[in-house]
């Protein structure tokens, strides 16, 4: 028994010392692809640091993120976790058939903020026309019966935007249309965002509200890579059991299309950087991702200048969109705190502005303050 207790002694020793050891001799890493966050890099220690307990918080978040094989150790814990009948993790659901589904929770203080900086917004730009398209979660159609029903929340949401939402705004309400085809593939199944295919199906709605004509999906090219991506809801709970995401892409041959990233000095001929395509998160092939202001132009023969605010749900449209309006900007106010965007819309002509949000993105985040 003796023995027994002096060897699991040793190894655990052994086990301390070797994931210590594997920190300080590898390089440390930047950004962990599974979490798809930057990691906490080697803190430099200051005597007014060690006196407030500053850098043992630092040390310990260094030593989380940049322990020997923590990808693995990642992946294996939430594994065992949703094996022992664990669902709800890191604010997804991981579903029996490996894929996920976001947790929402309505926040109608949050909301309330939000739709009030919007309606604001609008009234300080009365010369101008505005449209609010928006974007229930899958979560909304694909939930299962559990003790508070995400989708039973997002109705809550979604019925006070319609009622409080400034009537100047044209209301595009998309969950009907998605509805219709909740048994396509609208919705990545390992991340948050909607397919290309669900994201036509909320341009088709917006266009029409627009006043124009869809362009139709034979005109385009229908990409489809096969189990190539595994996305950000994966990455916030990643398991073994994950049902990899085929990813995909519509190309028109007809347009042609051009991308500027002018404070990032970023710069390509068409609306997706396929060089993305060999990234983790393979959604920033639409547009790029997340930047404070793109620009988009193409040869479509509608030049009305057109300001489009939202967050990513929006770049897996707006490749669509580029095809009725030649002359685009997108503005994330998540990064876009550099001038105020009345000034911005009254510099560059604006006559259309259009709201692009996640009914998820719109209940939770804090940086609508930056409309004014």
């Amino acid at each position: 028994m003796r023995k027994r207790s002096i060897i699991i002694t040793i190894s655990f020793c052994l086990y301390i010392l070797i994931f210590s050891l594997g920190v300080f001799l590898k390089k440390d890493r930047k950004f962990s692809d599974l979490e798809n966050r930057n990691l906490t890099l080697k803190p430099s220690i200051t005597f007014e640091k060690v006196k407030t307990g500053e850098y043992t918080e630092e040390i310990e978040a260094y030593l989380s993120d940049q322990i020997i094989f923590k990808d693995d150790l990642v992946r294996l814990s939430t594994s065992v976790k949703h094996f022992m009948g664990y669902s709800l993790m890191n604010g997804v659901y991981v579903e029996r058939d490996g894929s996920y589904l976001t947790d929402f929770r309505y926040d109608e203080d949050k909301l309330s903020k939000n739709i009030g900086y919007i309606n604001d917004f609008v009234d300080k730009n009365k010369d101008r026309s505005f449209y609010f398209l928006m974007i229930p979660n899958a979560s909304y159609y694909y939930s299962k019966k559990r003790e508070m029903l995400p989708s039973d929340e997002e109705s809550l949401a979604i019925s006070y935007i319609k009622d409080n939402l400034n009537k100047r705004v044209e209301l595009i309400d998309i969950s009907p249309a998605l509805g219709e085809h909740r048994d396509e593939y609208i919705f990545y199944r390992t991340d948050h965002h909607w397919t290309q295919d669900g994201a036509y199906l909320g341009y088709e709605e917006l266009i029409k509200a627009l006043g124009e004509t869809p362009v139709s999906k034979e005109e385009y090219d229908r990409t489809e890579m096969k189990k190539a991506f595994l996305g950000s809801s994966y990455s916030k709970a990643p398991v073994y059991t994950a049902a990899k995401d085929d990813f995909i892409l519509y190309d028109n041959k007809n347009n042609t299309y051009n991308v500027d990233i002018t404070e990032e000095s970023i710069s390509f001929s068409d609306v997706y950087n396929y060089k993305n395509l060999y990234k983790k998160d393979m959604y920033t092939t639409y547009l790029d991702g997340n930047h404070a202001m793109e620009h988009i132009t193409s040869k479509a023969d509608n030049d009305e200048k057109m300001l489009i605010i939202k967050d990513s749900y929006a770049h897996a449209l707006v490749p669509f969109l580029a095809d009725n309006y030649s002359d685009i900007y997108m503005a994330d106010l998540r990064y876009f705190h550099t001038e105020s965007l009345s000034k911005f819309m009254k510099d560059n002509n604006i006559t259309k502005v259009i709201f692009i949000y996640n009914i998820d993105f719109i209940d939770t985040d804090d940086n609508f303050v930056w409309l004014y």
